[in-house]
């Protein structure tokens, strides 16, 4: 990380029952600025306890927790924030409406956008403006979970903190939540997600941490793909090509192979190189049955760590 630090954690340490039970045990974290960072790892890590210290709801055992070199009770901090709960609860008797311009007003915002910001939060997160005069109770799981986003939306903060935020959202839903995510990262906004769904995490987030016992076992970042070394793995139709091709066209295209008989594995700086490799196989009249990039994804990372914390224990 190379700017400096906008969230840092210092030997945070959670304990329960006269200090038996570890939930974050000497945890030590910087975030930057505008980056958009995970928490992964298995149910019961400490993931939303993290969170919690980080919003200042759950005091820490030991250790400290700052937000732009302020506490996170300090005022100044808690207007920049934003919160979705991983199971948001509302005033059930409340309209969508009049519960985002109470939101509004909370939030500090001015009394003349509210209208306008109200139906703005509500088209961003996929809610008709009809669904603004239904009480709250009247909203199905997933709209709820969208209504809670749309709070956090009216709020305009520059810190971001979601807890599970397509918990309970079918697959349109899913894909609204990651939009949203790299709009705000464009714009510049500081996200903290926790989050089971690997495959949106991968997406959108710089960098992850994985959480297990307590612990930040493994700090992991994220480059766009074009950026990061690629392993292109073309599986050959029959008639299996000559080596003698293969090595002609690689040796052409400046990349590096492993050969097997029935695939090859090329790595390559960026996927450019791996179309033209796909046109020159093609040319030479190489037969391909299927062509896919290999990558480490985050459910290997979290596969690897989940083992080896097992079988190491004393790690924790």
């Amino acid at each position: 990380m190379t700017e400096a630090a906008f969230i840092r954690v210092e030997n945070l340490t959670k304990t329960y029952g006269f200090r038996k039970f570890h939930a974050l045990n000497d945890v030590n974290l910087q975030i930057s600025k505008g980056e958009v960072f995970g928490l992964i790892g298995p149910n019961g890590a400490g993931k939303t306890t993290l969170m919690g210290c980080l919003l200042g709801l759950l005091k820490p055992s030991f250790g400290t927790v700052l937000i732009n070199d302020k506490s996170v009770h300090d005022m100044a901090v808690k207007e920049i924030t934003g919160f979705l709960p991983e199971r948001p609860h509302f005033d059930a008797w409340m309209i969508v409406e009049n519960f985002l311009h109470y939101h509004h007003m909370l939030a500090k915002q001015p009394e003349s956008t509210a209208k306008e910001d109200v139906a703005q939060a509500l088209a961003e997160v996929g809610l008709a403006p009809e669904v603004g005069k239904r009480l709250v109770r009247k909203l199905s799981r997933g709209m709820l979970q969208r209504l809670g986003l749309a709070q956090l939306i009216v709020g305009k903060p520059e810190i971001c903190f979601l807890d599970e935020p397509t918990s309970g959202m079918d697959p349109l839903g899913m894909a609204l939540v990651r939009d949203l995510l790299l709009r705000w990262k464009k714009d510049g906004k500081t996200v903290i997600i926790n989050s089971h769904h690997l495959d949106q995490v991968e997406k959108v987030c710089d960098r992850v941490a994985f959480i297990q016992g307590g612990k930040i076992c493994s700090l992991e970042e994220l480059r766009p793909a074009q950026q990061t070394r690629q392993v292109f793995v073309i599986h050959w139709g029959q008639p299996f090509p000559a080596d003698e091709i293969i090595n002609s066209i690689v040796q052409n295209n400046s990349i590096e192979c492993e050969l097997m008989p029935e695939q090859g594995r090329f790595f390559m700086s960026s996927r450019n190189q791996g179309t033209k490799l796909l046109h020159d196989l093609v040319m030479a009249g190489v037969s391909i049955e299927e062509a896919v990039y290999e990558r480490k994804d985050l459910v290997e990372l979290f596969r690897n760590e989940s083992v080896r914390n097992r079988e190491n224990p004393k790690d924790k």
